[in-house]
């Protein structure tokens, strides 16, 4: 099941579409978030969350949710962050979270997505620009993106079937 959180779509796009080439279920936690509930979620298939990148760690609000719902079925979780440049020494974070939720780390993805945070970095200029940017994350989402897994931090370039590692998984992604 994959659990995202987005503040302006970015990590939506990510989510949706990586839910639809692993043909998993897509869930956005905002209404929960909003409504202060507390969910339980169950899932066969490991947990992708996926969020944006908030001074290079998964927002507060999204770590602090996750912390109070309640996971059942797989205890794998990876995470997926969509960012402007790079997620610096969040995989480390995650980790940890992991730990407070019972869940394994498998590994954090960074997809650098059309940066909006207009209060420090410049945005792109044109549709143009933002396309191939949105047009080279849906490259990297699901072909060419490494996962830094297990605790250990590395940034490169990994399979989006190395997702699941299972062998059910990657019938969906030869499509």
């Amino acid at each position: 099941m994959i659990l995202y959180y987005t503040g302006t779509g970015n990590s939506r796009y990510a989510a949706e579409l990586l839910g639809h080439r692993l043909n998993d279920t897509v869930r956005d936690c905002t209404p929960f978030i909003q409504g202060g509930t507390t969910p339980r979620f169950h899932s066969v298939t490991p947990w992708v969350f996926v969020c944006p990148t908030y001074a290079w760690q998964i927002p507060h609000i999204f770590a602090d949710f996750l912390t109070r719902c309640h996971f059942s079925g797989s205890r794998q979780a990876y995470f997926v962050m969509t960012c402007g440049g790079e997620i610096h020494n969040a995989p480390e974070t995650n980790r940890k979270l992991c730990t407070r939720l019972g869940l394994e780390y498998m590994g954090t993805a960074e997809i650098v997505m059309p940066e909006n945070y207009i209060a420090l970095f410049s945005t792109p200029n044109s549709a143009e620009e933002v396309n191939h940017i949105l047009a080279a994350g849906a490259d990297r989402c699901c072909h060419r993106k490494r996962l830094s897994g297990n605790g250990t931090e590395t940034h490169g370039v990994w399979q989006v079937y190395d997702l699941y590692r299972q062998p059910d998984f990657l019938r969906h992604l030869r499509s």
